[in-house]
């Protein structure tokens, strides 16, 4: 029933998304806010802008609560709500625990690598058990329990690109603004790492650079 936006202003403006109607205007980002995102509970948003400041608010008031990490603009929320995922500038990925607010744990390749400079995609699979983030040429597949690089799926001169996993979490859905979007098979547990999996696409031509998953699971393609 509610929409966030991000506008030029540096403001935050939440939308009744029946009537139409303005509910709150967030003041606080000292640069264009460009990623809204509701907690799955719906009680807290959080807006990530070019600031590099992640900040959270109270959904229903619109009140600030405080003044997150620092945040390239990319911030994924886990299925069940326990576990924020987070860009930074460095190329790692940061996962925090939502009630503490303090990082559990950081997940970075064995080589510092830089990170893109458009849409750095996070996604959690259904079961929480895995985070998929967006490297430099790659995209990385963590185990979030054990904080390690489990797949890495190599996509040579690639820049813009997100991911998601697709509904069977076998594979990934992956949308890269000048070659286009593939579903990407990830390998099973104990297979040749040498045997590279056929991807299969699904669009093609420029443009397609972000992925997003609805609240319902479905996958929707940005072009």
């Amino acid at each position: 029933t509610e929409l966030a936006t991000g506008s030029e202003d540096f403001q935050v403006r939440i939308w009744n998304t029946a009537s139409g109607a303005l509910l709150h205007v967030l003041e606080g980002h000292h640069n264009v806010p460009v990623r809204p995102l509701y907690h799955p509970s719906g009680q807290i948003l959080t807006t990530a802008g070019w600031d590099a400041v992640l900040r959270f608010w109270t959904a229903n008031t619109g009140r600030l609560l405080f003044n997150g990490p620092a945040c390239y603009d990319w911030q994924r929320f886990s299925t069940d709500g326990s576990c924020l995922a987070v860009a930074n500038y460095d190329g790692a990925v940061e996962l925090y625990r939502v009630a503490s607010s303090e990082a559990v744990r950081i997940f970075a390749p064995h080589t510092r690598e830089i990170a893109p400079l458009v849409y750095p995609g996070l996604d959690f699979s259904p079961d929480s058990r895995r985070l998929v983030s967006t490297g430099a040429e790659c995209v990385h597949v963590w185990d979030v329990a054990l904080g390690v690089e489990t797949v890495r799926v190599p996509l040579p001169g690639a820049v813009a690109v997100t991911s998601l996993f697709a509904d069977d979490s076998a594979s990934l859905v992956i949308a890269d603004e000048s070659r286009g979007v593939t579903r990407q098979p990830m390998p099973a547990a104990g297979s040749d790492p040498k045997q590279k999996a056929i991807p299969e696409t699904l669009r093609t031509g420029e443009g397609w650079k972000t992925t997003l998953r609805t609240r319902d699971g479905r996958v929707v393609l940005v072009n």
